[in-house]
């Protein structure tokens, strides 16, 4: 998804990475899209969060 949905000029908030998720099987809520996130940072998916209200990622 963040590598196709997603770039510096179009990223995604929380709730739209909840819902794409959603649509696709995958339910998800805001506490473990940030472990998931963190988790593929740690695995070296280059993801960028921009912190804003809501937060962005990319």
């Amino acid at each position: 998804m963040f590598y196709i949905q997603t770039d510096e000029n179009n990223a995604m908030t929380t709730r739209e990475i909840i819902d794409y998720l959603a649509r696709h099987g995958a339910p998800a809520n805001e506490k473990t899209l940030r472990g998931d996130i963190a988790l593929l940072q740690e695995l070296g998916v280059d993801i960028v969060k921009v912190v804003s209200r809501p937060n962005r990622y990319f």
